[in-house]
């Protein structure tokens, strides 16, 4: 019985977890192969982003600060993720 039910919490929980990172892993390098100039544009713009303040990283936050002002409106937010555990 513990047995049936490690069997289905792999095949129901674990499989398709891993199942999705890895298909993600594979369409990401398959992007990355099909679009370097569209890949290498993301990775300026992130790197642009961190370098302006934008985008922050504190311990296991990301900071996201996006403040847009123009003469028909304006609108500023801060977004904060936690990345891992607490």
């Amino acid at each position: 019985m513990a047995i049936d039910l490690l069997d289905q919490l792999l095949n129901g929980v674990v499989r398709p977890v891993v199942d999705t990172v890895s298909n993600l892993a594979i369409n990401t390098a398959y992007t990355a192969k099909e679009h370097p100039v569209a890949c290498a544009a993301l990775v300026g713009l992130g790197a642009y982003a961190f370098h302006r303040g934008w985008l922050k990283v504190d311990r296991n936050r990301l900071h996201i600060n996006v403040n847009i002002d123009n003469c028909v409106f304006g609108y500023k937010t801060n977004t904060t993720f936690r990345l891992g555990g607490r």
